[in-house]
């Protein structure tokens, strides 16, 4: 559900050439190069501190980085 968020966010930004008007609320939309760069570092402020919480789990732990990654 998530994914179809971020979907629809980058669907509207790269269909839409005006902004978003709502009543008397008007949200201007980003350029698409901005919305993309903005995913981007959202998904690397994700990834991050799960690589370091992966990093420091013990041998034990029989997990992949993409099993984890999810769990995070």
């Amino acid at each position: 559900m998530l994914l179809a968020a971020v979907t629809a966010y980058l669907w509207l930004v790269c269909t839409r050439d005006g902004p978003l008007r709502y009543r008397r609320l008007v949200i201007p939309m980003p350029k698409p190069r901005v919305a993309f760069a903005q995913v981007a570092v959202g998904v690397r402020d994700l990834l991050w501190p799960g690589n370091v919480l992966y990093v420091l789990l013990p041998p034990q732990a029989e997990i992949g980085f993409g099993a984890f990654a999810a769990l995070c």
